[in-house]
């Protein structure tokens, strides 16, 4: 018997000892029923809107909901493809991405590590007062003008320095920082190394697991933040991706203006080809990097 033959008959002997080749029952049945539907209905919103987005304004009108694409245009991702105003949203969103990320890892890590260390004086009240931001803060009004006072008005670091650092991210970090076990802190000391050296050759490359969660969760919030864009930036130029969708989603017309053929614009079928050429690269990356967010949550949360 070859291998192959072997391991597939292992296979069947284990589908068979922990019971799998059982009858479906009924409740099993139902429950089957019911998440295939509760599948349909979470799928179809995105298949309907990739179907709009290639479809012609006749095909639409004519039914608005649609289960295949009746005739085909791409006119919607042309008029995308070259709008100077998504292009340019996308070279702010990855300046924004790639700077503020590594600004958020900085300072996450920095605070992690102090504030997992045993000999920080003050460390339970400097916690107590991280803590007391995740429940209570000042209000939009004082927010609004401590960002004016500071000057980052229509500058790009509006998009960044607010939020260098997130306390639910610093406190999974620091938990983690927490979990390590203290001979290798003392071991290093031994050895001369300083604090310094101590946080980025020992504890660094021994957390990378939630340092790399961390990292995702960052970057997918820069990604899809636009409130503070909103309320901070006014010229064009410094507007991120998620801000143009959102105005091209309000006023596509003003927005966009004609096809590249000099027709008018197709409006769903702009804002549709719009919203997955802003979407797609996350919708490409994250099955990928799925099991990094749960395994990086359950590690710095349980642990410590």
């Amino acid at each position: 018997m070859s291998k192959a033959a072997k391991v597939a008959e292992f296979d069947k002997k284990m589908f068979r000892k922990k019971g799998f080749h059982k009858k479906l029952g009924k409740a099993d049945y139902a429950i089957l029923i019911i998440l295939t539907i509760y599948a349909v209905l979470i799928i179809y919103p995105f298949y309907n809107a990739f179907l709009i987005s290639i479809s012609t304004e006749q095909a639409y009108l004519s039914n608005a909901f649609m289960l295949w694409p009746k005739q085909l245009s791409g006119e919607a991702y042309q008029t995308v493809f070259t709008s100077d105003l998504l292009l340019s949203g996308y070279l702010i969103t990855i300046y924004r991405v790639v700077l503020g990320v590594a600004i958020n890892l900085i300072f996450t890590i920095l605070a992690g590590y102090v504030l997992s260390r045993d000999n920080f004086f003050g460390k339970n009240f400097v916690m107590n007062m991280i803590i007391v931001t995740i429940f209570f803060g000042g209000g939009l009004i004082p927010y609004y003008n401590l960002i004016l006072s500071l000057g980052f008005k229509n500058s790009p670091l509006v998009l960044i320095i607010p939020g260098a650092i997130d306390t639910f991210n610093m406190l999974l970090v620091r938990n983690y920082f927490y979990s390590i076990p203290k001979e290798l802190e003392e071991a290093a000391k031994i050895d001369g190394a300083n604090d310094i050296q101590t946080l980025f050759k020992v504890f660094v490359p021994v957390a990378m697991p939630v340092i790399a969660t961390v990292g995702l969760f960052y970057a997918v919030g820069h990604w899809n933040e636009w409130f503070n864009s909103f309320l901070f930036i006014d010229e064009q130029k410094l507007k991120p991706l998620q801000l143009v969708l959102r105005e091209i989603i309000v006023d596509t017309t003003s927005s966009l203006g004609p096809t590249p053929s000099g027709k008018p614009s197709f409006t769903e079928g702009v804002k549709m080809a719009s919203i997955y050429f802003t979407m797609l690269p996350v919708m490409l990356i994250y099955p990928f990097v799925q099991k990094h967010f749960v395994r990086g949550i359950m590690v710095g949360a349980l642990k410590g």
